[in-house]
């Protein structure tokens, strides 16, 4: 696997969740609708250091607050 696999996640992700990562990152490379990478480079070649995948969890916690607040309005 590439180096990118090999990190840890974190905060930001279930082991639920890493399923969908594969997929996001394997059809970003393979697939037509992602943006083609220049220079020949892959999505799966960058890495994600342990305090992005932190701040990525953080991101997520607060997008969590933001539905449910925007629910909560939406209710009354």
């Amino acid at each position: 696997m590439h180096a990118f696999f090999s990190h840890g996640w974190g905060h930001f992700t279930s082991s639920t969740s890493r399923p969908f990562v594969y997929s996001f990152i394997y059809l970003a490379d393979e697939g037509d609708d992602a943006t083609n990478l220049s220079n020949d480079r892959k999505y799966s070649q960058f890495e994600i250091s342990s305090a992005e995948w932190t701040q990525l969890g953080l991101i997520r916690d607060v997008l969590k607050v933001c539905v449910c607040a925007i629910v909560m309005l939406l209710a009354d």
